[in-house]
């Protein structure tokens, strides 16, 4: 494989971690014995204090155990706020309906492309007859998450989806309110608002890392260890590293659709939640790129709408 193909891979695995978890449910798991300090941010100056974690959204067990700070945010927190919904019947009903295939995949990829595809389903073992069932970018999050499993050691993708942050934040909800900033049909429009030619790059790039991990440069296996110690910068140094995918045409538009646009949004999401009502605790979990980017963040925007942000460090 050529250097320029290579380039961008990581970068679209970490995004697309974001909606791997539209396609797999969740339980418990055990906890390992080292806690974890994680990537968390305290906001204040609205009428409610707000704390917001920055979520991988597969993971493995050095991310179990969650460090006293960490726990006690959760503990305390009034309502939780989480990205999307993904569980409830309408947002299943909403995911089945957009990943379904309009064409086969065969006509939306280009036939180096396709080629590709077939043997990573090889590789996988995964029917060809099962993905042709899907659009193109569902079969980039599906692969996506086949991919982090293999590189986090956890055996199964749906063992990754598992062990990610979102579903160790869930068994400290209780029976306490939970909102989100986005519907499943606005995330996945996204997805599906992608040009053929993003879409067919998507394809292309996760079926090369799993065909060949060796030339790959991943850093997947490091992510735990960087977000249980609280460390952004390796997570910024290695995005912005992978700034020249392809062409730089179709990683603006990745960029823009997943990251600058839902920063906004979120952002004014966030915004009504600190000033509805008064004294109450927020625990909010979202994706780490929308929080570590110094440029373009949710934090950032929040900062700008004049709000304190700091990085708990305890």
């Amino acid at each position: 494989m050529g250097e320029t193909a290579m380039k961008g891979k990581w970068k679209w695995t970490l995004l697309l971690a974001e909606v791997t978890g539209l396609l797999l449910g969740a339980v418990s798991c055990t906890e390992a014995a080292e806690p974890c300090r994680g990537i968390l941010y305290r906001v204040t100056g609205g009428k409610n204090e707000m704390m917001i974690l920055g979520s991988i959204h597969v993971g493995n067990e050095r991310m179990s155990r969650f460090g006293d700070a960490l726990q006690q945010a959760l503990k305390e927190a009034d309502c939780f706020v989480f990205e999307c919904d993904t569980a409830s019947q309408e947002a299943q009903a909403v995911i089945a309906e957009m990943m379904a295939a309009e064409q086969p995949l065969g006509e939306a990829l280009s036939a180096e492309t396709y080629a590709l595809l077939e043997q990573t389903a090889q590789k996988c073992g995964i029917a060809m007859d099962r993905l042709n069932q899907l659009r193109p970018w569902a079969v980039t999050s599906a692969l996506s998450s086949q991919a982090a499993a293999a590189e986090l050691g956890t055996g199964s993708a749906r063992s990754a989806l598992r062990q990610g942050v979102e579903e160790r934040v869930q068994k400290y909800i209780g029976k306490k309110p939970v909102h989100y900033l986005e519907t499943a049909r606005e995330q996945l429009e996204i997805m599906d608002g992608f040009s053929p030619a993003l879409q067919d790059a998507m394809v292309r790039s996760i079926c090369q890392q799993i065909l060949y991990p060796e030339e790959t440069g991943s850093t997947l296996s490091q992510w735990p260890e960087w977000w249980a110690e609280g460390e952004t910068e390796p997570f910024v140094q290695a995005y912005e590293a992978e700034n020249d995918f392809a062409e730089q045409a179709l990683t603006e538009e990745y960029h823009q659709g997943l990251i600058t646009r839902r920063n906004r949004r979120m952002a004014e999401g966030l915004r009504a939640l600190l000033e509805d009502g008064e004294g109450e605790k927020i625990f909010v979990t979202v994706g780490l790129l929308h929080l570590v980017l110094p440029e373009d963040s949710v934090l950032g925007e929040l900062k700008a709408m004049g709000y304190q942000v700091e990085q708990v460090l305890e």
